[in-house]
């Protein structure tokens, strides 16, 4: 009787139940192995490299809103959570993926610490190992079904007031060469079936399982290597779920509330950044190279410098890249904030007619 493990479709029920560091592994047993889990959708898409079925009956939008506290007696109604994020991603990256153990299906966190707590920051030995150009990782979905793009909402605050700018990056773009591409033939705007703008980034990989197919969602790889690519993005912030966090919507109001609703609409991961603008009078040289190799991102460069790994050009993704939409800020004073003024002018004006009692 012929071993089960020599018959591909009962291997494939096998190798269903392994977890994905496992399955990746098994790769390696042989050649028929190795082109089995490479060429079954299933086996694929347990490895996130290929979408599930439906991405779009996952909308971001289908989630109930429900706020951003810590504290489970202070949440609503827990929802089913529909994303499922990538474990293996989850593993090796986890400050820059949600609190999955938290009520809220939100996180945000601040660099550099984030960036800071990863393990090829603080172990040299597997910095090459994890950075190397063909990493399975790089090609890896962030979670299923998969986000069609990234988005990026930029906030500058100058003189003048407080300006947004929306951008979305496709998910055919898969690095931060095929960016610096996109950019140069002006990319903006988007394209609904998602292949389009592929053949023109990336042309056919028939080296990728899918091709064009999958080459419309966003992968680690471009994540990543997009929030190291610049300085501005140290301070930036990473929103998963589809839902403006809470402190953002008390500070901006409705006007950036929908600007994240409509940067969400195809995107469920969303990159915030903000910018301060002051009149430099000089006086810092001198500090700028000693805070540099302190920076989490100088190790990477070395490594890939080492590596071979590109980087992109030196031109500002911000500086060259078109937004899709952006505008003015108003100033704006939440129901929460306005609650609190009321409370301090109640308290003021106590006082006063204490004062005035006791004088009279």
């Amino acid at each position: 009787m012929p071993s089960p493990l020599s018959t591909p479709e009962l291997l494939v029920l096998i190798l269903t139940h392994l977890d994905p560091q496992t399955l990746l592994l098994c790769q390696r047993v042989n050649r028929t192995w190795a082109t089995l889990i490479q060429t079954t959708p299933t086996l694929q898409e347990a490895l996130f490299f290929r979408p599930s079925p439906n991405p779009d009956t996952n909308h971001p939008h289908h989630h109930h809103h429900h706020h951003h506290h810590h504290d489970a007696l202070e949440t609503t109604t827990p929802i089913p959570e529909t994303k499922t994020y990538n474990p293996l991603l989850l593993s090796h990256f986890p400050s820059l993926f949600p609190a999955i153990t938290s009520p809220s299906p939100l996180n945000t966190g601040n660099f550099p610490a984030p960036l800071s707590n990863l393990a090829l920051i603080h172990h040299k030995s597997q910095r090459s190992a994890y950075l190397r150009q063909d990493a399975s990782w790089r090609r890896m979905l962030t979670h299923q079904p998969p986000s069609r793009a990234l988005g990026v909402i930029k906030i500058t605050s100058a003189m003048g007031g407080e300006t947004y700018r929306k951008y979305r990056i496709p998910g055919c773009v898969r690095d931060l060469d095929s960016l610096e591409r996109w950019v140069a033939k002006g990319g903006v705007g988007r394209d609904e079936s998602g292949e389009n703008d592929s053949e023109e980034v990336e042309g056919r990989n028939d080296d990728q399982p899918g091709g064009l197919e999958e080459e419309g969602y966003l992968r680690m790889g471009l994540l990543f290597d997009f929030l190291i690519s610049e300085s501005i993005l140290d301070n930036a912030s990473i929103i998963w779920g589809g839902v403006i966090p809470e402190d953002l919507e008390d500070e901006y109001g409705p006007v950036l509330e929908g600007v994240f609703r409509r940067a969400t609409e195809d995107a469920d991961v969303v990159i915030y950044v903000h910018e301060t603008v002051q009149c430099s009078m000089g006086g810092r040289r001198g500090r700028g190279k000693d805070s540099w190799k302190k920076n989490p991102r100088h190790k990477i460069y070395r490594e890939y410098e080492k590596l071979g790994v590109s980087i992109g050009g030196a031109c500002s993704f911000f500086y060259a890249a078109s937004p899709e939409e952006e505008g003015d800020l108003e100033e704006y004073m939440s129901p929460r904030a306005w609650a609190e003024h009321a409370a301090w002018m109640r308290r003021i004006n106590d006082r006063s007619e204490g004062r005035g009692l006791e004088e009279a």
